[in-house]
């Protein structure tokens, strides 16, 4: 079905903020904000930016994410970038 020019993009009512998934996985693992900032060799400060949504993921955070939780370093950028990207279209369809 072809799409009309006049149809709105539809965005997903809510995206998951990577440091949701952060705090997931330090969960899942019973690990606290000092064990994953021992592990990634960064400031326990960092670590509770990068949960709250007050840091982006670098490609830094990324590759260490990525070793300490066995997952890509494509799914946190990716993460990232998606929720940067809503964030950024919901400021536009918001007026803001």
């Amino acid at each position: 079905m072809a799409r009309s020019d006049n149809c709105r993009a539809i965005l997903p009512a809510r995206i998951i903020p990577p440091g949701v998934t952060i705090a997931a996985e330090l969960r899942a693992r019973g690990w606290t904000q000092h064990d994953l900032a021992a592990l990634m060799h960064r400031p326990v400060r960092t670590i509770r930016e990068l949960i709250q949504g007050e840091r982006e993921i670098t490609e830094r955070d990324a590759r260490w994410l990525a070793d300490v939780f066995g997952t890509s370093v494509e799914f946190w950028v990716n993460l990232e970038a998606n929720y940067r990207e809503h964030l950024a279209q919901r400021g536009e369809r918001d007026g803001g």
